[in-house]
């Protein structure tokens, strides 16, 4: 008995159905890899915030501040002392924030890096050295509490960045308010960083060069889709810069106004009416902090960083 085989039409009609299979399946894998990216997203954000929260369970309620640990020498012992002398307020940068966390086992190198990182000048710190830890190096010299070679440049400009994530400015009336006590349940304090003042079109394709590498992160292109973790340890996933529970009173009229993550908008008379040390939202990198008012390790002055 002679087999009969496919028909070249029996054959095309084979391919034409797994073709309509594969078109239908395909949106619901693109779909399911999305929500897992998210989810694994959400995860290493709140693995970063669960750090401070950790910290601060050991130290009277209060979140780290790296110039806390590092302070300046005892004028009373004249000597440095662990835990005695002013704080250091030039310490308080992300950079030696998340170092510390590291050192202290409060999360890992890696867990501050995004696996969908689009950034070439981001990447994990893959040295930490673990044995720099010195509490006490001599009565001239301030102890080593974190390795200094993590970096947090995000511009590209300088030794790049080991960090995604863009994190409250330890500074001003915010962190009086909002780090060294408890954070308002609508108080932004890490998440997945924006562009510049939190400006849409540096979203655009039409921005060319200039376009933020934000864009396209955790959502289509041109499309900004965010990770927020607040004060009370809730996440939230946001496709705009102004969530609807995030205001801010203006210090002149006592206004309510919208917040915008990314933007540095309350301008208060304690600091001559600089927005940055204001007590509104913003989540940016800081990699340096110089001194304002040796008295006042609120007052800082900083450059907020994006890409």
């Amino acid at each position: 008995m002679m087999r009969r085989g496919f028909t070249l039409v029996e054959l095309l009609v084979v391919i034409a159905i797994i073709g309509i299979i594969v078109g239908i399946l395909l949106p619901s894998l693109a779909s399911a890899r999305a929500a897992a990216r998210l989810v694994e997203e959400q995860k290493r954000v709140r693995t970063i915030h669960e750090g401070f929260v950790n910290w601060a369970s050991t130290h009277n309620m209060r979140k780290p501040v790296p110039g806390r640990e590092q302070r300046l020498m005892d004028p009373d012992l004249g000597k440095f002392v662990h835990g005695r002398g002013p704080e250091d307020a030039s310490q308080n940068d992300h950079a030696a924030l998340l170092s510390l966390c590291i050192m202290e086992n409060l999360f890992t190198a890696p867990d501050t890096v995004s696996n969908m990182e689009p950034n070439p000048n981001v990447f994990v710190y893959g040295d930490y050295d673990y044995d720099l830890y010195r509490q006490y190096v001599s009565d001239n010299e301030p102890g080593v509490f974190w390795d200094d070679g993590f970096n947090n440049d995000i511009t590209g400009i300088g030794a790049g960045s080991n960090n995604s994530y863009a994190i409250m400015p330890l500074a001003g009336v915010r962190r009086k308010e909002q780090w060294d006590r408890q954070a308002d349940s609508n108080f932004a304090l890490v998440g997945t960083r924006g562009p510049l003042n939190g400006d849409e079109s540096l979203l655009s394709v039409d921005a060319g060069s200039d376009q933020s590498f934000t864009a396209n992160y955790l959502g289509r292109q041109g499309q900004w889709r965010g990770i927020i973790v607040y004060g009370d340890n809730h996440t939230d996933t946001h496709d705009n810069f102004y969530p609807e529970a995030c205001v801010y009173q203006d210090p002149g009229d006592n206004e309510w106004l919208a917040d915008n993550l990314y933007e540095a908008q309350a301008e208060f008379p304690e600091y001559e009416y600089e927005p940055l040390l204001g007590s509104d939202i913003i989540l940016t990198h800081v990699n340096e902090m110089t001194v304002v008012e040796d008295s006042n390790p609120y007052y800082v002055d900083y450059e907020p960083l994006h890409d």
